[in-house]
């Protein structure tokens, strides 16, 4: 219905806007505040377990930069009869 409502509203032939007037007749639904909180809740836990584990990525990331310089200088030598993934 949303969209009917949006493709009426819409004026113009050459460049298509919208008009003001059915815009305004249009009726959102939302969550009742205390689902609104849950749900705000849930996308707090998510987005702190994100940072988390963007932070464990760029160190080790470091790591790897770490040890793939010591390998090319030759401070640390690979072992014999270890295979080198290419």
């Amino acid at each position: 219905m949303g969209q009917k409502i949006l493709e009426q509203a819409q004026v113009g032939t050459t460049r298509a806007e919208l008009s003001i007037g059915p815009l305004k007749r249009l009726n959102f639904a939302f969550p009742k505040p205390a689902e609104q909180e849950s749900i705000a809740c849930m996308l707090d836990e998510q987005e702190a377990t994100i940072r988390t584990y963007e932070v464990e990525l760029a160190k080790l990331r470091d790591l790897k930069s770490g040890l793939m310089t010591d390998l090319l200088t030759g401070r640390v030598r690979v072992p014999e009869g270890v295979e080198v993934a290419s």
